[in-house]
């Protein structure tokens, strides 16, 4: 119990033999007394008197080398900075300015001493058929601090391309984001007749709600394609780039078609899709957005060999939040949450109903916005508390097998590339990310 008091004690003593504490001897410095801690030090200390020759030459050696220690450090880090900023593209930051970042996984104190103190924002790509889900997703990398959206690129899927381009340039004017470009995509699947769009969040994807369209919104999209603009800001930013999909994979599979090597450029790639239990929300076995267009999930599938990580239809139905934390989110005042809370109360009134009447509940009773855990684990990755890394392939016969995503555990299929399959999230990590999000815009 005392020994802590001991060891102080010893360590700020000065010796006989040396006429130094130890304290000096091994830090190079004096250690500070409780109560130097509370009112300061002296203002005159005694001076230590003078001890045996070999002590003062080991203090001189022992100041010396902290000294050019130091000076090394800063040194290093000034070289780290500089090379850093000569490599690093798309910052918002002129070289050699310096800046502070936060760091969650460190605490207090326990930062290495050649660690980087800095770094650029995440560059993203969000490939969206913009519905209430990816409106909720879009709004959490818009707010997150980390993360610069380079794009939305749009897709088919819960709505007509044209619907889904306006819903994302509403979703820009509420959170005061405008200046992100919106690039207009794929109007079908990529081959096949065309699959009955969603009618789950309304005809426009955002429930109906809003009678008034903007009459200028095709001047504000760009008349890039959204397959070019996303390889070519990929193509610019080798390695650096991450991609978000939440909806049908056309693009992505148009691009990999136009650019094979367009995934190696690619930093990661995060889906929102597919199943891994053989249960489907729109089919018997298939997930909507791999439904959508089978074809264009296996192309992905297959030839996008980056880290991939896929949040399926299951594990975002097992990893629900509360009604409570829905009301919670929606209470809040803040322009990003009124916008939500319009285009949810139709929709989510139904699923509450659903509850009530035990009609399309799977894995129990919660609010789930399926396509904001794709979003949330690309910024922050320790959301993510258990994953499997296997293998996977899409079904493209059949009738009620179309569409499916299936696991290899086992290795039976003898694909050498392998993904992330996200199992289980920090729900509550989850919750507060997505609260941040909606507090800030």
């Amino acid at each position: 119990m005392h020994l802590p008091l001991v060891l102080l004690a010893y360590r700020s003593s000065v010796q006989e033999s040396t006429a130094c504490t130890p304290a000096l001897l091994m830090l190079g410095r004096e250690l500070r007394t409780p109560r130097e801690m509370c009112f300061g030090r002296p203002p005159h200390t005694p001076a230590v008197p003078p001890g045996p020759e070999y002590a003062r030459r080991l203090q001189d050696r022992m100041e010396t080398a902290h000294a050019f220690a130091r000076d090394q450090l800063q040194k290093a880090g000034i070289r780290q900075k500089r090379n850093y900023d000569m490599r690093a593209k798309g910052r918002d930051f002129n070289p050699e300015d310096l800046v502070w970042v936060f760091s969650p996984k460190r605490k207090k104190g326990r930062c290495p001493k050649l660690d980087c103190h800095w770094m650029s924002k995440k560059l993203v790509i969000v490939d969206t058929d913009c519905g209430i889900d990816d409106a909720q997703a879009i709004l959490m990398a818009l707010a997150a601090p980390q993360v610069q959206v380079l794009a939305l690129t749009c897709v088919f899927g819960n709505a007509d391309v044209n619907n889904v381009c306006q819903n994302v340039l509403r979703v820009l004017s509420v959170c005061g984001k405008e200046e992100v470009p919106v690039f207009r995509g794929s109007r079908g699947p990529l081959v096949g007749a065309d699959c009955p769009l969603s009618d789950h969040f309304g005809s426009d994807g955002l429930g109906d709600v809003f009678k008034n369209k903007d009459p200028q919104w095709e001047q504000k999209i760009q008349k890039e394609h959204a397959v070019s603009a996303m390889i070519r800001l990929v193509s610019e930013r080798p390695n650096q780039v991450s991609l978000v999909s939440l909806g049908p994979l056309t693009n992505l599979a148009m691009a990999v078609r136009l650019d094979p090597e367009f995934p190696q450029k690619l930093k990661d790639l995060y889906i929102m899709g597919g199943n891994m239990e053989g249960k489907g929300n729109v089919t018997l076995c298939a997930e909507f957005n791999f439904r959508m267009d089978p074809e264009s999930a296996h192309v992905v599938l297959e030839d996008f060999l980056c880290c991939t990580y896929i949040a399926t239809w299951e594990f975002a139905c097992r990893n629900k939040l509360s009604w409570d934390f829905f009301d919670t989110l929606m209470s809040q005042d803040s322009a990003a949450a009124r916008f939500m809370k319009t285009v949810t109360s139709q929709c989510w009134a139904y699923s509450r109903d659903a509850l009530q009447n035990k009609r399309d509940v799977f894995f129990g009773p919660g609010f789930v916005s399926y396509d904001s855990y794709a979003v949330a684990a690309f910024i922050d990755p320790g959301l993510i508390t258990a994953s499997q890394h296997c293998p996977v392939r899409v079904e493209l016969q059949g009738t009620i097998g179309r569409g499916m995503m299936a696991l290899d555990p086992t290795d039976v299929l003898k694909k050498a590339h392998k993904v992330f399959v996200f199992e289980k999230c920090d729900v509550e990590k989850f919750g507060q990310l997505m609260m941040s999000s909606f507090r800030q815009m």
